[in-house]
């Protein structure tokens, strides 16, 4: 459990920064709407990086559905963040 808990995090980390960065630059510069771009970016980027993370099956601890549960951990703190930023920052 403690290998999925920590894959979630290493996964929202990545993932929330990529798309945390991108969202704020794009809403800035072109006034794109925070949230949607926000929530596409962690629909897109977030399976991207998990699966490159879970690439190398040799060295990967963690089994399919380990991995599956990791990225659905890390999919829901992504969405309460995304929503919540959203509200906060318009």
């Amino acid at each position: 459990m403690r290998a999925t808990i920590r894959e979630a995090m290493a996964i929202t980390f990545w993932t929330g920064w990529t798309t945390g960065v991108g969202a704020f630059l794009l809403a800035m510069v072109a006034k794109v709407p925070f949230g949607v771009t926000f929530l596409l970016g962690v629909l897109t980027v977030g399976p991207v990086l998990a699966i490159w993370r879970g690439r190398d099956r040799e060295r990967d601890p963690l089994d399919l559905g380990q991995r599956a549960a990791a990225e659905s951990i890390a999919l829901a703190i992504l969405l309460a963040l995304g929503t919540y930023l959203s509200h906060r920052f318009g």
